[in-house]
């Protein structure tokens, strides 16, 4: 539109926002872009307002309308792919080389620790997860979006990576020889792609996901939604999205091989976004320039201030939910502060503390604090459960924005009213996905899979 970006919002906003005067207050021309980004660790939605200054053509103020993230993206898909497609796989190898029982070898190695177990084993344990299954599932997935369905190896899915987890697959080889009797060569193992099998594997764990994130485009009436990530390439992916129609289907808009001109740095051969994770930090590049008025167009960015999700704060329950009954803090706005002011948890086992920032209760939450007792040898003398105050944590100068989300410990008594002092329990920041109400670690770092038993 050359230079004015205003032509473009007239095209395509919808009239009937502008006819309302948009919502801004401005009476111009305003535009809503969504875009959802799932990375490897996390799903984010954001919703940005682009409105044209008022007796202007070309200056553009976005601010921020809603945002949401879940921590549940291309990791996630990696793992599903590894316990319910290469490791069944890998068991019935074991078996056809003659191992008895092979799923209880390998719930002995990836099932978690057991007392026998060294650190020596479990560095290698989660060596061997990082570095060859996992990179072999992110085979499966190139496989798959290529649309290749010829059998394999697992050692051609790995890329020439095997090599540096030489130690791990001799530790594997060696616990299969050890323990089932038969020699095992780890990138032998055949591996067949069932692409129906991967896109309900993924469409099973995400699925629920994007479909909620769908309704909120669609809710919040926007214009054009984007896709970014990695895992937006995927037809399973994009299938969804098109399914639940959140806007319509040419305004919507994968970045992934999106036509460029030569001067996005991460381009392929024949001008187009080869890889669409390499979006955000072009991006921010982009806000960046154009904020110092470029090309006929300022953006304005004074007014793109990211505001706290947590407007429902409480215990989280085993399945990651925060039931009405367990809510602490209810509808707060901790960017204001309006309704904070302090919470109480009544703490009778180890917990954790969450927010969601809508009114509903299976609305997917997030961690935020583990809170445990500092001395448990000492319960048998307290009454449980114990009281625990929680009050607003007061920033540093010029952390405010990213101390919104901070609180503190105030008080601790027990069931009897008897003060136990701050020091009875133990809480810090914790963000981790929640196993079973238990800390649990990163599946990368510790190499602990959920293994199927027959």
């Amino acid at each position: 539109f050359h230079g004015t970006p205003k032509d473009f919002f007239d095209l395509v906003a919808d009239s009937r926002r502008a006819e309302t005067g948009n919502g801004s207050g401005s009476g111009g021309s305003s535009l809503r872009v969504a875009s959802i980004d799932m990375g490897g660790g996390t799903t984010d939605l954001m919703i940005l307002r682009h409105d044209i200054a008022p007796g202007t053509q070309e200056v553009i103020k976005p601010q921020q309308v809603f945002r949401e993230g879940f921590r549940l993206a291309g990791d996630d898909i990696l793992k599903e792919l590894v316990e319910n497609c290469l490791l069944p796989q890998l068991s019935r190898h074991l078996a056809g080389l003659g191992v008895a029982r092979p799923e209880a070898i390998l719930a002995d190695l990836f099932g978690g620790d057991v007392e026998a177990m060294s650190q020596r084993d479990r560095t290698l344990r989660g060596q061997l997860v990082a570095q060859i299954f996992a990179r072999a599932a992110i085979g499966l997935l190139r496989r798959y979006e290529q649309g290749e369905t010829d059998p394999a190896v697992l050692g051609d899915l790995l890329a020439g990576v095997e090599v540096i987890a030489r130690p791990a697959i001799a530790h594997f080889e060696a616990a299969v020889q050890q323990r089932g009797g038969v020699a095992c060569d780890l990138l032998a193992m055949p591996v067949t792609m069932n692409m129906d099998e991967i896109e309900r594997l993924i469409e099973g764990l995400v699925g629920p996901m994007v479909r909620d994130l769908c309704d909120l485009v669609r809710a919040y009436d926007c214009d054009i939604l984007l896709l970014s990530g990695r895992p937006s390439q995927y037809a399973v992916i994009r299938r969804l999205i098109l399914s639940s129609m959140p806007v319509p289907a040419n305004r919507i808009i994968p970045m992934g091989s999106y036509r460029v001109g030569n001067w996005y740095p991460f381009r392929s051969s024949d001008f187009r976004i080869f890889d669409p994770k390499t979006t955000a930090v072009v991006g921010a590049m982009l806000c960046h320039t154009c904020s110092q008025s470029v090309g006929n167009m300022t953006l304005k960015t004074d007014g793109m201030k990211m505001k706290s999700t947590a407007r429902f704060i409480g215990a989280m329950s085993e399945n990651g939910q925060i039931t009405a009954e367990n809510v602490l803090l209810d509808n707060v706005d901790l960017d204001t502060g309006r309704g904070v002011d302090e919470f109480q948890l009544k703490l009778a086992s180890p917990t954790f503390i969450g927010f969601r920032q809508l009114p509903i209760p299976r609305w997917r939450a997030s961690p935020l604090y583990f809170v445990s007792f500092a001395r448990p040898e000492n319960l048998r003398k307290v009454s449980l459960p114990l009281t625990v105050t929680f009050v607003r944590a007061e920033p540093a100068e010029g952390r405010e924005q990213q101390a919104m989300e901070d609180f503190s410990v105030d008080d601790v008594v027990d069931a009897g009213g008897e003060p136990l002092g701050r020091a009875a329990v133990k809480y810090r920041l914790q963000t981790m996905q929640i196993e079973n109400q238990t800390e649990a670690g990163y599946w990368l770092d510790t190499g602990v899979l959920q293994v199927k038993l027959g």
